[in-house]
């Protein structure tokens, strides 16, 4: 009678040995500049609205104009409104538009305003300043341009706006920062001022008001 019993097929001589796959899942990507230049300008482009309050804050005091505090109003007034818009429609954050994250747990922060609704509201204020000016600075328009175009960019790029979302931050950011800089046009182009005459110096002055004494003092 023929043995009909089919052999089983020897154990594998290769255990404990790690697979084809495993060994290219665990490649790592080198860096190069093809992916670390993306990055920069994705990193630049999620500080850049940080970096648009503290440069106006800084050129107003700094520098005595006060100009770079009404960008600075502007920029907190539109976050306000916005802020409140998202609390009424119950927004739900994106992950991917995330500036910061806590690295002890999975929460991020989301900053209340679009990157492309910061940049487009500066770029027309500007623009409406050079309006009704009847001065136009190219280095500024090409400048703001080029970081607008750039957000809208990033932003597409890293999944956190699309097409859409990007076109209404655009026009909204756009129509805002008109309309403020027809708002407060008549405060934001002052005379030229002294560093004594420093629009925080004026201001405290009304409320600490000085004597001759303070004069002799400094004097």
């Amino acid at each position: 009678m023929a043995n009909t019993q089919e052999k089983s097929a020897p154990p594998s001589s290769n255990k404990g040995q790690p697979s084809n796959k495993g060994e290219a899942g665990e490649k790592k990507v080198m860096a190069n500049a093809f992916n670390l230049i993306p990055s920069l300008f994705n990193t630049i482009v999620k500080i850049l609205p940080f970096g648009l309050y503290l440069a106006s804050i800084m050129e107003s005091l700094l520098f005595n104009d006060i100009r770079g505090f009404f960008v600075f109003l502007g920029l907190f007034i539109n976050d306000l409104i916005n802020t409140g818009y998202n609390y009424l429609t119950e927004k739900e954050d994106n992950e991917r538009c995330a500036v910061v994250r806590n690295m002890y747990s999975e929460d991020y922060f989301v900053l209340p305003t679009s990157h492309t609704e910061y940049m487009s509201f500066i770029t027309a204020f500007l623009l409406g300043s050079m309006f009704f000016k009847r001065i136009f600075n190219y280095g500024t328009f090409i400048i703001f341009i080029v970081l607008l175009v750039l957000t809208i960019y990033m932003r597409i790029s890293i999944g956190c706006e699309d097409f859409i979302d990007s076109g209404y931050s655009l026009m909204l950011g756009a129509f805002k920062g008109f309309i403020y800089y027809i708002i407060i046009k008549d405060y934001y182009e002052p005379e030229d001022l002294t560093p004594e005459d420093h629009w925080l110096e004026d201001t405290l002055k009304k409320y600490f008001p000085v004597d001759d004494a303070d004069d002799e003092f400094f004097s």
